[in-house]
């Protein structure tokens, strides 16, 4: 159910961003860009539902933010975002 929940969400509006192995070596010092995905709530109700089903999930979050007259709730790290792929099934 939560996994479900969260799969729902996630294809929903979510994205995952993910570092180019190429920058990073060729760019190491002026690359900073690391693992994260978000989840995209319309509502802080939607964020509140967000938030249980990644705490169930046993994933840490990381604090939300507005953007876009949306709130985003981020995961990052590359091990909870490879986790959290690897349970909802997204490459």
């Amino acid at each position: 159910q939560v996994l479900l929940k969260l799969g729902e969400f996630f294809r929903r509006n979510g994205y995952l961003r993910v570092p180019s192995a190429a920058r990073r070596k060729k760019d190491r010092r002026e690359y900073k860009k690391g693992y994260e995905m978000r989840f995209v709530a319309n509502t802080e109700s939607e964020l509140r539902d967000i938030q249980s089903y990644l705490r169930r999930a046993g994933v840490k979050i990381g604090r939300p933010f507005s953007k876009h007259h949306q709130i985003v709730q981020p995961i990052y790290g590359k091990k909870p975002v490879e986790g959290l792929c690897d349970m909802l099934g997204i490459r």
